[in-house]
């Protein structure tokens, strides 16, 4: 009996017999043991939701430790990440990464960056604390993105379809933050996170997000260093 598995590039993106790599725009047919039920997306998204609450509430509480806490919530997160993962079979192009269309990739995120940041960037920003924020900055966009619009984005749109995995994973983004944002910069996340989600669903690619991401902590972390 033919083998029905299809075979993946090395980017991970399925490949179809008869023709080049599928690309990724939309609800996609993923293989059955790579579906997550509803239930399993719905505590995968709680279990996110949690490591962040605990890591910033912990954080808070105990100041003097707050960076071993931190360091050990987004070393938490990316074991969540990496262990989806690994168990759904989810492929580095399938997450929206790899070096294919780079230009575009990092044009996207350069623009979507712009956006984030025009408001603090007229009013002026310190480049070298900008600057100095930049490694911190990039290893949070990292887990981030990766769990919230990458991992968890493929399974919602698997099970559910591209519209619900925006607004899951840009909702899920905003709350993984309640512990330390009041309600305004919550919605302000909510934000956030659905036009990150949208770029990522129009353009599977996760590059982009994560450059603004980066550039938009960066940036908000020297405003707050400047006082």
């Amino acid at each position: 009996m033919a083998d029905l598995e299809p075979r993946r590039g090395r980017d991970g993106l399925a490949i179809d017999h008869a023709g080049p790599v599928t690309a990724l725009a939309g609800p996609v047919a993923m293989r059955p043991k790579d579906c997550l039920p509803p239930l399993g997306v719905a505590l995968l998204t709680g279990l996110a939701i949690l490591v962040s609450l605990w890591r910033d509430a912990a954080a808070g509480r105990w100041p003097g430790r707050a960076g071993p806490i931190t360091l050990v919530g987004y070393a938490a997160l990316l074991l969540v990440a990496v262990a989806a993962c690994r168990s759904m079979r989810i492929g580095i192009g399938e997450l929206g990464l790899g070096h294919d269309r780079l230009g575009p990739r990092l044009g996207g995120g350069a623009a979507l960056a712009l956006a984030l940041t025009g408001p603090a960037l007229i009013h002026g920003v310190s480049t070298p604390l900008a600057l100095a924020a930049v490694l911190a900055a990039a290893s949070v966009a990292v887990t981030e993105e990766v769990l919230f619009r990458g991992v968890l984005f493929v399974l919602v749109r698997s099970t559910f379809g591209v519209v619900p995995a925006v607004v899951v994973s840009g909702t899920a983004f905003a709350a993984a933050h309640a512990a330390i944002y009041p309600i305004s910069l919550l919605l302000l996340g909510l934000v956030v996170g659905l036009l990150l989600g949208t770029w990522r669903a129009m353009v599977n690619d996760l590059v982009g997000p994560i450059l603004a991401h980066t550039v938009a902590d960066a940036v908000a972390g020297a405003v707050l260093a400047g006082g």
